[in-house]
């Protein structure tokens, strides 16, 4: 652009801002301790060697994470964009793993509370031999307690049930 021109809505909006940067706590190495339970009420299975690393992409505009480590018996892979969106004034996620056949889209709003509370829906596969095909309200809810560590916990709400735990994340930053 040139001196002077106007910078369009789209630039203006992209660019990372003060909510954005809310997110550097975020990023780094990280250790995860990550336990999940498959079902209401059901034993909590524990993660090994699980770890995380995010960095900003796209000159700061979007935290990406790569997660890694072995759950429910399999290799797990996880990989996430985490961002803050200016026109909706609100935070998002978006992650893609090794235990959904599709993406998990969450939304939070914007907030100073320590804690951000993204919500979300999907169709879940199960934890089953069964395809369970259930729709799945999701809340996902990230405190961050300081820079070397921030605890995460999702929740599921099946159509006319309770919600539950299904995860819970301490991530503590790796030292090198």
């Amino acid at each position: 652009m040139t001196a002077g021109a106007r910078v369009p809505a789209a630039v203006r909006l992209a660019a990372p801002s003060a909510c954005t940067r809310r997110l550097d706590a975020l990023a780094g190495d990280w250790d995860v301790d990550m336990t999940i339970w498959p079902s209401p009420g059901g034993d909590p299975v524990d993660a090994q060697g699980v770890v995380s690393t995010r960095s900003w992409e796209l000159d700061g505009r979007y935290l990406e994470e790569r997660l890694a480590g072995v759950s429910l018996g399999a290799p797990y892979h996880r990989i996430g964009y985490w961002g803050y969106n200016a026109l909706a004034a609100r935070y998002e996620l978006v992650t893609c793993d090794t235990l959904n056949p599709g993406f998990m889209i969450y939304g939070a709003p914007d907030t100073t509370s320590a804690t951000l509370s993204y919500g979300g829906a999907f169709v879940e596969a199960g934890f089953g031999d069964a395809v369970s095909g259930k729709h799945v309200a999701v809340r996902f809810d990230v405190e961050i307690v300081d820079r070397d560590r921030h605890n995460c916990a999702m929740y599921y709400r099946y159509p006319a049930a309770r919600e539950f735990l299904v995860g819970r994340y301490v991530y503590t930053r790796r030292r090198p």
